[in-house]
């Protein structure tokens, strides 16, 4: 049997809990009502563009999210507010693609395990060589966008290559006000 004495501590110490948990939701009980609502105003930077036609998944003028394909955008806002100035800037910011495997070659494109003659290069559709090939930097300062299809469905642009295409799509020439702006 405990000694008076513990009992009494015991009893006192059970009180300053219960106390001290009583206050506590008394206290959160009143914080909760004096909260007030955040607003915080933004927008996205990069959205989705799924409606915009890519010449690189399809001859059929589909759009992105029509097109059966394993296809990546980056258009020109998102390459300015991300400050891309190469098109292998671009494109290494996509899943699954890297750039610059040697420095004889900085361009030069790797996706899917695949790399140098297995990825073509395109400039609006139109084939400019295997990667290995067209291996200089490209500015983005001209560019509409930039469009990477990824894996066989390549094969489209005619010359057999199964690691996927980079398409670069330059921007198209607007008549505003007389004047011409690129």
């Amino acid at each position: 049997m405990l000694p008076k004495r513990m009992l009494r501590l015991n009893r006192v110490l059970t009180y300053v809990v219960l106390s001290f948990t009583a206050t506590t939701s008394v206290v959160r009980a009143q914080s909760e009502s004096v909260i007030n609502e955040i607003v915080v105003p933004g927008r996205a930077i990069n959205t989705l563009d799924l409606e915009s036609i890519s010449s690189a998944g399809s001859r059929l003028g589909l759009t992105v999210i029509e097109t059966p394909a394993s296809i990546e955008l980056v258009n020109s806002s998102l390459m300015r507010a991300r400050g891309y100035k190469s098109i292998a800037d671009a494109v290494k910011s996509l899943p699954g693609v890297t750039s610059g495997e040697s420095p004889a070659a900085p361009s030069t494109f790797s996706m899917r395990g695949f790399s140098r003659s297995s990825i073509t290069v395109l400039r609006d559709g139109i084939w400019l060589g295997p990667a290995n090939m067209v291996m200089r930097p490209q500015n983005t300062f001209n560019l509409d966008r930039i469009e990477v299809l990824r894996g066989p469905g390549s094969a489209l642009h005619g010359q057999g290559v199964v690691g996927g295409s980079v398409n670069s799509v330059i921007n198209e020439p607007l008549r505003m006000n007389n004047q011409l702006k690129c």
